[in-house]
């Protein structure tokens, strides 16, 4: 099969509506800007529009290649909307001498990578700005994994900026050559972002959702310190015995304790006792802008309180009048419509603040329908009981 009929066949086998197609011909300024997981990557300007983009190249003869794509692109189908997420335009094609060239067409990012723009702009940055960062970061990451993706492979070369803003990069594509890659020269340039579970299994490592969250520490603290991770270290076997040990980078002198709690949460080495990027977004909220006295920034605690105590009033009416819990919960929407607040941000305060026990009715209901959480029979068992015994009996026949 040829090139062109390789690459088309397998876009045919799938939703392709939403790719736009270019021709080559029609970019200009074209330069080299660096070479990713399977190809060159070129700076370039689309003639019609003026609009900076990235061109990625792929090889057309490597069918394995070529599902890797079309996987990727499947993936940001459903995700590069999200403003800290990099823009998928579409594909570029350029008839060669003996084939056919493929190229993704990308956002461009003006500050390149994490890395460059720590470098570069590190010693303007405030407490308000580098947690700003932090903050896009793990929305983000919060936004795939409620659509249940895994990076698998978040470092600082593929978490770029633009116009200071975070941009994730080679969502999903990363994550499945990072599974089935084990140890090669393109992963051991970033191992201290690595899962040390990756390190430890002779076998590759089914990577999660608490890899993300250990790559998403390493970070956080690289945004504290504006520096990379175990740099004075340039020997691989000295690295990876020294993470296998439970060697992690030292806290920058100045940072608020909840920043670093929350880091050195996230690069524990049993997966287990990493918190979630629900928890980790709900820390970031609250407790950490309340303890670096930040939290002027966003709403109060008494301003919350009361929301959430007349959420906890209407939900009560609405039990009295004979409302299911789903019915409630679609009246809780128009609630936070009414009161012009984001759900999940009432919803990681009451996580946070449990004030009376309908705080966790409401908190097991969430969890039990996968509303504004991610579902977990777990926490709607855990909450329930606590409801329960806080004294609102109506918790144990409350879910439909």
């Amino acid at each position: 099969m040829s090139n062109e009929n390789l690459f088309r066949a397998s876009l045919k086998n799938t939703n392709n509506e939403f790719i736009k197609f270019y021709d080559y011909a029609k970019f200009k300024n074209i330069r080299l800007i660096g070479s990713g997981t399977f190809g060159k990557v070129y700076y370039a300007v689309t003639e019609s529009s003026g609009l900076d983009v990235v061109l990625k190249s792929f090889d057309n003869n490597n069918a394995a290649i070529v599902q890797e794509i079309i996987d990727e692109l499947k993936l940001y189908k459903n995700i590069s909307t999200h403003n800290n997420i990099i823009r998928f335009y579409g594909i570029a094609t350029e008839e060669g001498v003996n084939d056919l060239k493929s190229f993704l067409v990308f956002e461009y990012a003006d500050s390149g990578t994490l890395s460059a723009y720590l470098q570069i702009n590190f010693y303007r940055l405030n407490l308000t700005h580098k947690l700003n960062l932090v903050q896009q970061l793990v929305d983000a990451i919060k936004f795939m994994h409620e659509k249940d993706i895994v990076h698998g492979n978040l470092n600082s070369d593929n978490i770029l900026v633009h116009k200071n803003i975070i941009k994730i990069s080679d969502v999903g594509l990363s994550g499945r050559f990072y599974k089935t890659s084990n140890m090669t020269n393109n992963l051991l340039k970033n191992l201290p972002y690595m899962d040390p579970k990756c390190l430890q299994s002779k076998y590759p490592y089914e990577i999660s959702k608490k890899s993300d969250i250990y790559s998403l520490g390493i970070l956080i603290w690289m945004i504290s310190s504006g520096r990379p991770p175990f740099e004075a270290v340039d020997q691989i076997s000295e690295l990876v015995f020294n993470i296998l040990s439970g060697v992690r980078e030292s806290p920058i002198e100045g940072t608020p304790l909840a920043y670093i709690t929350l880091y050195t949460d996230c690069w524990q080495d049993d997966p287990e006792k990493r918190p979630n990027i629900q928890e980790v977004s709900s820390l970031i909220n609250y407790k950490i802008l309340q303890q670096s006295g930040l939290f002027t920034n966003v709403k109060s605690y008494e301003f919350f309180k009361k929301i959430v105590e007349e959420l906890c009033e209407m939900i009560i009416e609405e039990k009295m009048k004979g409302k299911t819990a789903t019915m409630i919960l679609d009246r809780m929407v128009q609630f936070f419509v009414e009161k012009r607040q984001r759900p999940e941000n009432i919803i990681d305060w009451c996580l946070n603040n449990q004030i009376n026990p309908i705080v966790q009715c409401i908190l097991a209901t969430c969890y039990y329908y996968g509303k504004w959480v991610t579902r977990d029979v777990q926490k709607v068992f855990e909450f329930s009981q606590k409801s329960v015994k806080g004294g609102f009996i109506e918790s144990y026949n409350w879910l439909d």
